[in-house]
């Protein structure tokens, strides 16, 4: 960890013990031998027990390392634990993201963009909110423990702060009601079922977005096109200015054809399923909805296709 002498970091940890028991937490440097900072927690016999702290290094270190510590003879069950930079650190995150929003318009460009990502069956939105430490772990895609500590309403707060535009990544399989019950918790009034949920998160006013994307590096076939039209038509029931982004995957080849053609990695030889999905929005006067795809797109350098295009949209 990086560590900046005489700023402050803030955290806690749920533990539990069947005895009274002292624990220390610290900033230390890689190996321990250097104690930069130290604190005293007194955790009580019994349940769970949320102990916050805070920490100030002495010295700075980038390579430094934080520990939780017993001194004395005894066992402690550790649930969870948090430790970040204080409000420092958050205010300059933001400050720096606002001046590259804007030098990024100085020089014309778009808008700077952020998107959260997905490719996992437990990735599922409802496990995202609520207390930190009471979010459900689950087997991730990279790793065999993955925590959401950090889930994508976090992201979205953070995009939020720094004036970024955040595309939330919705994993595809979420059921209509689920989705449905998002909506309600992105938009809905604060003295609604769900409304109350975002405020009690700390977040009183609709987040009103612009953009949700719909899976990651997804095999675009009837399948999905099936799963897409039963999230989507919920989706536009609530907000039909939302404009939905396909997680398409990459391509490899030019195309000539959007009906026949070779080198996708997820094998589909044929663009009807983005074709059902254009015609889908079109019907529900919905914004077009874009194809996202990862890597290297579909685009050629002598035979570019446009996936709004006639084609594809009648």
């Amino acid at each position: 960890m990086n560590f900046v002498k005489g700023k402050n970091y803030e955290g806690y940890l749920w533990a539990r013990a069947k005895l009274p028991t002292e624990i220390f937490v610290a900033l230390e440097s890689t190996n321990g031998s250097v104690v930069y900072a130290e604190k005293q927690l007194k955790l009580k016999a019994g349940d769970w027990r949320r102990l916050d702290f805070d920490l100030t290094p002495s010295a700075a270190d980038k390579t430094g390392r934080f520990a939780i510590k017993l001194k004395q003879s005894g066992s402690v069950s550790v649930g969870y634990v948090f430790l970040q930079p204080g409000s420092w650190d958050a205010s300059r995150i933001c400050r720096f993201a606002r001046r590259r929003r804007r030098v990024n318009r100085s020089r014309r460009d778009t808008s700077p963009l952020r998107r959260s990502m997905v490719n996992n069956p437990e990735y599922r939105w409802k496990k995202m909110i609520g207390s930190r430490a009471q979010r459900p772990p689950y087997e991730g895609h990279w790793y065999p423990y993955s925590s959401d500590g950090w889930g994508i309403f976090d992201f979205l707060n953070l995009c939020e702060a720094a004036g970024i535009v955040g595309i939330p990544d919705l994993d595809i399989n979420e059921s209509p009601q689920d989705m449905a019950d998002l909506m309600d918790y992105l938009n809905g009034a604060p003295d609604s079922e769900w409304g109350k949920k975002r405020v009690v998160d700390g977040h009183p006013a609709p987040y009103q977005l612009k953009y949700i994307e719909l899976g990651n590096e997804e095999r675009v076939d009837d399948d999905y096109f099936k799963k897409f039209k039963a999230v989507a038509e919920v989706i536009w029931a609530k907000d039909p200015s939302i404009i939905l982004i396909v997680g398409d995957f990459e391509y490899h080849r030019v195309i000539t054809n959007p009906f026949n053609f070779t080198g996708a990695d997820s094998g589909i030889t044929t663009l009807a399923g983005q074709q059902r999905i254009l015609q889908l929005s079109k019907q529900h006067d919905a914004k077009y909805g874009l194809i996202y795809t990862s890597g290297r797109t579909a685009r050629g350098p002598t035979a570019p296709w446009n996936p709004c295009s006639p084609t594809l949209m009648r």
